[in-house]
């Protein structure tokens, strides 16, 4: 991926962010919103 994103998620675990994060990150990019994950 290139680019800027409009969202991140930074967590300290493999799949903390789709736990705790995945239903914001799927709606964000839903919207149309560049979405990424640092884990």
């Amino acid at each position: 991926m290139t680019g800027p994103l409009d969202v991140l998620a930074v967590m300290a675990h493999p799949d903390d962010a789709e736990i705790f994060c995945g239903g914001a990150l799927i709606k964000s990019a839903e919207a149309g919103e560049r979405t990424g994950v640092l884990d």
